[in-house]
């Protein structure tokens, strides 16, 4: 299990700080509603948002540990990663009070170089499921669904906060397309292995036991339209 968490952690941490990803409506935080009464000016009001758009943005990107962390932060240094913020409208809420809603729009290089300093790496993943698919290698055999410690345990024990990992059940044509590929699997797309979740973000895993000591991983990707590949050595394999 100490291998899989590994491997898990690998994953978390490859999808993570910008590396694949970047939408900067991740970092818009929309309709803040904020209490208007009659001690509160524009100002006062602006800056309740920006405090409550803070929070529900890092509690988005953040795991909990990080989280708690950066919530303790002075609020002149998060009004300094605000890009802009406008009024979204004014009304009354289901409580029959004045209320505002802010858009805020935080500064996307300002928080990476915040994140980047703090050694914080946080999820840039807006849809967050992947699927995915491990395949031992062992003894030169081919283990697909059977026989498959990762396949097996993928989701027992700890799992991300940041991405949902989804394995396909076990599927006859999955199994022939990678038999029929497997000696060329690394130059496939991988959407014609996952036909039927081309449209997702997909991960396929090649976990090659090569001795007592050490295993070779390969991870092909492709995450928001992107084909990401890794070559990874991992020492003292237990399975």
């Amino acid at each position: 299990m100490k291998n899989l968490r590994y491997i898990l952690f690998i994953l978390v941490i490859f999808f993570k700080t910008g590396n694949v990803l970047s939408d900067n409506n991740l970092f818009n935080v929309n309709n803040i509603e904020v209490v208007k009464n009659s001690s509160s000016n524009n100002d006062i009001l602006a800056n309740k948002a920006i405090k409550k758009g803070f929070k529900k943005l890092i509690n988005r990107i953040l795991l909990k540990k990080d989280f708690e962390e950066f919530n303790k932060l002075k609020f002149n240094e998060i009004k300094e990663l605000v890009l802009y913020y406008q009024i979204a409208k004014e009304g009354i809420n289901e409580k029959n009070e004045t209320v505002k809603k802010y858009n805020v729009i935080f500064d996307k290089e300002k928080l990476h170089t915040l994140f980047h300093k703090k050694g914080i790496a946080y999820s840039d993943i807006l849809k967050n499921d992947l699927f995915i698919l491990p395949i031992l290698i062992e003894n030169n055999e081919v283990n697909i669904y059977s026989k498959n410690f990762f396949y097996d345990n993928w989701n027992v024990g700890d799992k991300s906060e940041l991405i949902e990992f989804i394995l396909p059940q076990e599927n006859i044509e999955i199994i022939q397309r990678i038999n029929l590929d497997f000696n060329s699997i690394l130059d496939v797309d991988i959407r014609t292995i996952f036909e039927e979740y081309s449209k997702k973000n997909l991960a396929l895993i090649l976990i090659e036991k090569n001795n007592q000591s050490d295993a070779k991983i390969f991870l092909k990707t492709y995450i928001s339209q992107k084909n990401i590949n890794r070559n990874i050595i991992i020492k003292r394999l237990d399975l």
